[in-house]
């Protein structure tokens, strides 16, 4: 077992992610960074070009690069192979319901898409991102989940879901799978894929719910 300890809880550690080749990566979303340990503890800091950038999710792609969401900086980072850093910036959004600061312009999770694309929820939208940097708004789920559901997860079945809501990229149909209750504190924030054809949801109310594909 190998056991890495965080000294300084002040820049508050969120998301974790992990890659075939052994390392961990985490993201400080008040250190404008991403961490990198390795099999035998070895920590790695990458800082975002843009400061007070607040970076929150982050995923693996097919290549091994770590995309990441710098939810105060409304952008996409990427951290390639080499250690290299890139930024990108998410266009406005014409057709969302804004608030103040724009929620479609704050990132939060981000996965790997059954196509390729790295697919992101971004306050009022989901969107995708192209490995050369496009981004592309897809759909808005509904009001009860996007508001506070911070989580973006491709399933077991090859649809990706945001909180109950499932989304087939190829024909992009949603199904809403509604809550038993709708309360606030009831909707789910992270999401996992699990090893046994379900979705697996940590919900505010201090419960865990699981979802059978």
């Amino acid at each position: 077992n190998l056991t890495v300890e965080i000294t300084d809880f002040s820049h508050g550690a969120k998301c974790l992610a992990a890659t075939p080749d052994g390392y961990v990566w985490y993201t400080q979303y008040q250190s404008d960074a991403v961490f990198r340990v390795s099999p035998c503890g070895e920590l790695t800091t990458f800082k975002t070009p843009t400061a007070n950038s607040q970076p929150y999710g982050l995923a693996a792609d097919a290549e091994g690069n770590i995309w990441f969401t710098e939810k105060d900086a409304g952008q996409i980072g990427v951290i390639n192979s080499k250690g290299e850093v890139k930024e990108y910036p998410l266009p406005p959004c014409d057709s969302c319901d804004l608030v103040s600061p724009p929620a479609h312009q704050r990132p939060t999770s981000i996965t790997l898409g059954p196509d390729g694309l790295m697919w992101f929820l971004a306050g009022y939208t989901v969107g995708t991102i192209d490995k050369n940097g496009k981004i592309t708004q897809r759909y808005n789920p509904t009001a009860i989940q996007v508001e506070i559901c911070h989580a973006i997860v491709t399933g077991p079945d090859g649809n990706l879901w945001v909180g109950y809501e499932r989304f087939a990229a190829e024909d992009q149909q949603i199904t809403i799978f509604p809550l038993e209750n709708t309360a606030i504190i009831n909707v789910p924030h992270p999401i996992a894929s699990g090893p046994d054809d379900a979705l697996w949801f940590l919900e505010d109310a201090d419960k865990v719910t699981r979802l059978s594909i």
